[in-house]
């Protein structure tokens, strides 16, 4: 965390502009776990994009400002974590937080797809 924080630093007091360098302040406030990022040409990053087009979606690969148990089972547990589902519907993390059935059957079929190529099952 330390790391990415003065990488963030490093990048403001490179600008070519004297106001923005003695005007800018980097701050972390609230939450600090640990980053992690899965690498985009990891095999099961591959894998995973295969078994979605196979279903016809094209998925956007990204990033994200959140914290969630993948950063464990990738930097303590060496193992792939990529965070993927559904189309959503805006309500994510609020209050009223829910799920259209159809969304979270079609999000249980990609990962069923998923499963079954990373573990090179046929049928």
């Amino acid at each position: 965390m330390k790391e990415a924080e003065q990488e963030l630093r490093d990048v403001v007091l490179a600008i070519d502009d004297a106001w923005i360098r003695e005007h800018t302040q980097v701050r972390y406030n609230g939450l600090k776990n640990e980053p992690y990022q899965m690498p985009p040409d990891h095999p099961f990053t591959d894998a995973l994009r295969a078994s979605l087009r196979t279903l016809g979606v094209e998925p956007e690969v990204g990033a994200m400002m959140a914290s969630t148990d993948g950063r464990y089972y990738y930097n303590q547990g060496g193992m792939p974590s990529v965070m993927y589902g559904g189309n959503g519907n805006g309500t994510s993390h609020a209050r009223d937080e829910y799920a259209e059935i159809p969304d979270v059957l079609q999000t249980a079929l990609e990962y069923a797809v998923l499963i079954a190529d990373w573990c090179a099952v046929e049928g």
